[in-house]
């Protein structure tokens, strides 16, 4: 039932504001303060960071823009970066001393 009143809301959405997305041929999806799904001709801005959905006229996702990352995700994404150049060094100073298996065998 509720997927059926949500089609009907889209549809009514879509023949109200048929014409102006037709101007555009951009919609976008995001959720709102209240967690409601929301199709317009723009994202306001506090939403923005939530991320949203780039629709196309037939209403086909083209683009999904991530929400933005806490702090916490951001200092964990840093240090996994950090970690990950890490290894990355350790592994090229490796390759340089043993450039092949015979010479890890001989060490």
């Amino acid at each position: 039932m509720r997927k059926l009143w949500q089609g009907s809301a889209l549809l009514a959405l879509l023949l109200v504001a048929g014409p102006s997305i037709a101007e555009t041929g951009v919609l976008y999806r995001y959720i709102n303060d209240q967690g409601v799904t929301v199709l317009d001709r723009r994202v306001p801005p506090e939403a923005v960071a939530r991320g949203y959905e780039v629709l196309d006229r037939q209403g086909r996702v083209r683009r999904t823009v991530p929400a933005a990352l806490t702090p916490e995700e951001r200092q964990a994404k840093r240090q996994a970066e950090a970690e990950q150049a890490e290894r990355d060094m350790a592994d090229a100073t490796l390759l340089r001393l043993y450039s092949s298996l015979d010479d890890l065998d001989r060490a």
